[in-house]
């Protein structure tokens, strides 16, 4: 997998909900292993070191999220059908290998939020598997803050990332604005920790508030 030899897109092959949007194309990953180290405030768990991980906030985002290092922000508009949809990507690769990604899309105003969130997700989550032709493991649905998400959990082929790897996501709808984390990973000890650690650090500034 070249550096951007893959693009994910929001496009629904059906729907065409959201336009091409996102870059994926980083390549070579890094480890790691266990779901219970990754918030733990400490520098190193499972083997898979974390001292350089800082939090970052992007002015004028509502997230924070844990990364190894500045991202590259890149912005896009996007046209489609139902409206235009601007999205900030923001991508990291990885010193020893491997890359994650943080998007942050608003919806066009003609697709209907409330009655049209579930299609939104399986747009997005489709779309990421589809463009590291991965072999999903599993998918299940989450809470972010509140919010209805889903996880992904994808098997990246050898043709993509030499001695094959590992795609973690979570992709989370926020009123209009979707939510998108993507790691890339070699297969390598401490694959599973890293993600987590990654994904698990993703906040919202604002909390949806639950009985």
């Amino acid at each position: 997998m070249s550096r951007h030899s893959v693009t994910a897109t929001l496009i629904h092959r059906d729907t065409r909900l959201v336009p091409d949007l996102v870059h994926l194309g980083r390549a070579r990953p890094r480890a790691a292993s266990a779901i219970g180290c990754a918030l733990l405030l400490v520098s190193s768990c499972g083997g898979a070191d974390f001292s350089a991980w800082k939090p970052y906030s992007p002015e004028g985002a509502a997230f924070t999220v844990s990364l190894p290092g500045t991202p590259v922000k890149e912005h896009q508009l996007g046209m489609n059908p139902r409206g235009n949809i601007e999205t900030d990507i923001y991508s990291l690769d990885l010193a020893d290998g491997g890359f994650l990604t943080i998007t942050d899309g608003v919806m066009p105003p003609g697709i209907d939020i409330e009655s049209g969130a579930k299609e939104i997700i399986d747009s997005s989550v489709g779309r990421i598997v589809e463009s590291a032709s991965a072999r999903v493991r599993y998918t299940r649905d989450i809470t972010i803050a509140g919010y209805a998400a889903r996880e992904i959990d994808a098997e990246v082929p050898t043709a993509a990332v030499p001695g094959g790897g590992r795609l973690r996501a979570r992709v989370v709808l926020v009123g209009t604005r979707l939510y998108e984390l993507i790691g890339v990973v070699p297969n390598r000890p401490t694959a599973e920790v890293e993600l987590d650690h990654f994904l698990n650090s993703f906040t919202l500034r604002d909390a949806r508030k639950t009985n």
